[in-house]
């Protein structure tokens, strides 16, 4: 096996150095929808604890940012893996990788949608 055989043949089982976007068609399948307080309840030492969640989903920390969510930011849940994200960070993240940020599966275009 020559070099460039060789080379070929490792950039083939690697694959591309970066995976393309997500195209316009597949961002049009996120699911958008402002965070909702699920419950609220105010401990022994008077600081209140919020229970939230994105479309009945419990929400806690966005996976891309790592900051807290907060009441009325908007989300989206992504509709093949069920993963969430605040909705800024969601749609930066896709013009650049077209792959679920926690998972990575990758973001498809949903049948009929051109």
């Amino acid at each position: 096996m020559t070099n460039k055989q060789g080379f070929n043949h490792i950039a083939q089982f690697l694959g591309p150095a970066k995976s393309p976007a997500a195209p316009s068609e597949a961002l049009q399948t996120l699911l958008p929808a402002p965070i909702t307080v699920e419950s609220r309840r105010t401990t022994k030492e008077g600081k209140v604890k919020l229970k939230l969640s994105l479309l009945g989903v419990r929400v806690t920390k966005c996976p891309i940012c790592l900051a807290q969510f907060r009441e009325g930011e908007m989300g989206v849940l992504l509709p093949v893996c069920g993963h969430l994200g605040h909705e800024e960070c969601a749609r930066r993240w896709f013009r650049e990788d077209g792959r679920c940020f926690v998972c990575r599966e990758r973001l498809k275009v949903e049948e009929g949608v051109v």
